[in-house]
């Protein structure tokens, strides 16, 4: 005992403490789990197969109990006695029948997310069922374990688990220059089934790496007969439907009861007047091939688009009738009516003049709505 020990019996050095650190063994916290069946198996072969096919549970015991023969396994995702993840399942194979029950520390297991791995295997087996049932975007998947009572996973590494899932399932999401032209070139030629999609014209180019043109029309024989039946074309793109944004354009028309029918598909990276010329011409000729009749389209129904109307002009000649999606209207005339009085009457006039029947009865309204 020190000096100052003997007049301050409550004073410690820092040497004691740390003397008293090193001879003080600290008890490594004990592991609380509460184990919940999750499943049930007919015979054990399922089981250990649906055990055996996550790839990421190792066996540790094997043991007899008043209910059956317990197998143990512990999770392979972080290191062993080091950052060992705390999930854990058992298969119980019950003595008294041949049913197996599969338990899991559904606490631990559900909520552990291991810094270096990612999910945890419970969210990762939830991702791929309701990857599997069409619930594929993230918010929505965060949704669905919000409703299960389940922890959320984190946004950032649910989106690199759903970017592994989609390569697993639908393959890479890249495609060299190479693949992409002898994918289209193998399948240049007419099929004999009315049904089976064929390309109608490719163009794929890069130079130095840097600059680069794509340009695929696609299409199949039914689909070039519906074409000779009008005369009005609908072309809308829309870059939701391929991985590296490139825009898809659907080229086809609608009937009398509104159905619409598409004629052709087509995948480019610009959305330019020479594109749009390209696409329309491949469509002409191929149409002409397959029903030995000219198509020429006399009206074009389209957003707002310059380049996609003198795409169109420079293939099918002038003159034709130019058409504005109503739908584009709209929702332009909403965005220039904010915080405008008497939004309702104005609409009231733009719809009037949107259904006139013809030029002279326009000219009349149109001066009406001038004068007001």
């Amino acid at each position: 005992m020190s000096d100052l020990q003997e007049f301050f019996p409550n004073y410690h050095s820092e040497s004691d403490e740390e003397i008293n650190e090193t001879n003080v063994r600290k008890r490594k916290k004990q592991r609380k789990r509460i184990w919940i069946k999750s499943k049930e198996f007919e015979t054990a072969e399922l089981a250990i197969n649906y055990v055996d096919n996550f790839k990421t549970w190792k066996k540790i015991t094997t043991y007899n109990s008043s209910a059956g023969c317990k197998v143990t396994y512990r999770c392979t995702a972080g290191e062993y006695r080091k950052n060992e993840c705390p999930a854990g399942i058992y298969l119980l194979f019950h003595s008294e029948s041949s049913v197996v029950s599969l338990y899991e520390a559904k606490n631990e297991h559900s909520n552990h997310v291991d810094g270096n791995r990612g999910l945890s295997m419970v969210a990762r087996e939830m991702v791929r069922q309701l990857f599997a049932d069409g619930i594929r975007k993230p918010n929505a998947i965060i949704a669905a374990f919000q409703n299960s009572g389940l922890k959320e996973p984190e946004k950032l590494k649910l989106k690199n688990f759903l970017a592994k899932v989609r390569q697993e399932k639908f393959g890479p999401p890249t495609i060299s220059v190479k693949d992409v032209f002898n994918w289209c070139h193998a399948r240049m030629d007419v099929p004999v089934k009315a049904d089976t999609p064929f390309v109608l014209g490719v163009n794929v180019e890069v130079d130095n790496g840097d600059k680069h043109d794509l340009k695929i029309v696609i299409s199949t024989k039914r689909l070039l007969r519906l074409m000779i039946k009008t005369e009005g074309v609908q072309t809308d793109a829309t870059y939701k439907l391929i991985w590296q944004g490139y825009p898809v354009l659907i080229v086809g028309s609608s009937d009398m009861n509104r159905t619409f029918h598409p004629f052709a598909v087509a995948v480019f990276n610009n959305e330019t007047e020479s594109d749009f010329a390209f696409i329309f011409n491949f469509v002409k000729d191929s149409c002409y091939k397959i029903n030995e009749t000219e198509w020429n389209p006399k009206i074009l129904l389209a957003d707002s688009s310059s380049a996609r109307t003198n795409g169109f002009k420079a293939v099918f000649g002038f003159p034709f009738r130019r058409l504005m999606c109503y739908f584009h209207v709209v929702k332009n005339i909403d965005g220039k009516l904010r915080g405008i009085q008497d939004k309702d009457e104005i609409r009231n006039d733009i719809k009037c003049l949107h259904l006139c029947p013809d030029d002279e009865t326009f000219n009349i309204v149109s001066e009406l709505f001038l004068k007001k």
